[in-house]
């Protein structure tokens, strides 16, 4: 069985691969000006459907956050996104057709997401790129973004970055977010996808 995803128009137009050009499997951070966490936060409120509430998984104790699904075609939240994927696509260099979701993401005192990778069976199989957009850096404690990284000391390596910036980093890397200790971690997470891995 295959699955057909449905190129995008500005994925056509912007995001076409180099085939002469090395793709980089790795994390990118890209800035957006800081009064877009606002509009976006603004917009997850008033559009946001809710989605997933509490502990899910079917290993119990594997993730516990509220998410909230918005629209990936006409929200302010998908335009700013798109743009952020056209740069991070310099270096990624993949072959991508569309954004396939869009979430909004509290994750209050003792919430989490254990390890994990993006890319699953189903349509989940084509995603290429996941971002991370953390929407009030300096509001809580805890909530990092950890990624596998078996070469170090540690095995992993923690990553909060102080600004509203969109993190990119290709969906097969293994990631967590460790548990909130104080306040509400607020962030957009997005699904990129193409072509399935081949």
């Amino acid at each position: 069985m295959t699955i057909e995803v449905l190129p995008n128009k500005f994925f056509l137009d912007h995001c076409k691969s180099d085939p002469a050009k090395e793709p980089f499997y790795g994390v990118i951070e890209v800035a957006t000006p800081s009064e877009n966490a606002g509009m976006v936060l603004n917009e997850c409120y008033t559009k946001g459907r809710l989605l997933k509430v509490g502990t899910q998984g079917r290993i119990a104790n594997y993730r516990k956050v509220t998410c909230f699904e918005l629209d990936t075609d006409k929200s302010h939240t998908s335009k700013v996104l798109r743009s952020a994927v056209q740069e991070l696509n310099y270096m990624f260099n993949y072959d991508l057709s569309n954004i396939q979701q869009i979430l909004y993401c509290e994750y209050n005192v003792g919430d989490f997401y254990k390890m994990h990778v993006d890319v699953g069976e189903g349509l989940h199989a084509s995603r290429k790129i996941s971002l991370t957009w953390n929407l009030n850096p300096n509001e809580y404690e805890g909530g990092e973004l950890c990624f596998y990284q078996p070469h170090t000391p540690e095995g992993s390596a923690d990553y909060k970055s102080p600004s509203t910036n969109i993190i990119g980093f290709t969906s097969w890397l293994n990631h967590e977010v460790k548990p909130v200790t104080r306040g509400i971690r607020r962030c957009i997470v997005a699904f990129i996808g193409g072509r399935s891995w081949r």
